[in-house]
């Protein structure tokens, strides 16, 4: 596909057609003093919204307002007698992972502040402080928690509950 070329002066790149829509609307309706033809548009646009023209309105609308926002989620609600153990057991998991992760962010933040804040832990840790800021949101990755936990026995604080045990995942009956 060849590449496309600004014209000097900078107007927008072989735009042909758009060019030839500016100077028409931008030229007066038939007659001196009269409005210019995108003026006399937006008035028939009006005067066909007014009317009861449904694409009139919705293009009033979409102007004023800007085009609702187009949403890709689809929820399709189940009837939980429809559903599988396995897919309610997915559901009551993903519940519980988010309520644990909430309290987890919790109790990492206290945790973290516990051992001089932020600033303190990345420059113990060798870390940068976007990084531990972002554990205390998110919850410290398994992957640093031994290198916390050294330091909290350390600094003599407290590790929060189960931070250095996963709990096994409930096997299916």
């Amino acid at each position: 596909m060849a590449a496309r070329k600004t014209k000097p002066g900078g107007s927008k790149p072989d735009k042909h057609w758009r060019n030839a829509i500016i100077l028409a609307v931008h030229e007066r309706v038939a007659g001196e003093g009269s409005p210019q033809k995108l003026r006399a548009i937006a008035e028939k646009v009006v005067e066909l919204a007014i009317d009861g023209d449904m694409a009139a309105i919705k293009e009033i609308g979409d102007r004023l307002d800007g085009k609702p926002h187009q949403s890709d989620d689809v929820a399709v609600a189940r009837d939980v007698q429809e559903m599988t153990d396995a897919e309610l057991l997915e559901v009551v998991e993903a519940a519980q992972t988010s309520i644990s992760a909430e309290d987890e962010g919790m109790a990492h933040r206290a945790f973290i502040d516990a051992l001089g804040g932020s600033h303190a832990v990345a420059d113990r840790l060798g870390e940068k402080l976007s990084t531990v800021s972002t554990w205390r949101i998110r919850g410290v990755p398994w992957r640093h928690r031994t290198a916390l936990a050294t330091l909290a026995r350390q600094h003599r604080v407290p590790l929060p509950d189960g931070f250095l045990h996963q709990l096994p995942k409930p096997a299916l009956e």
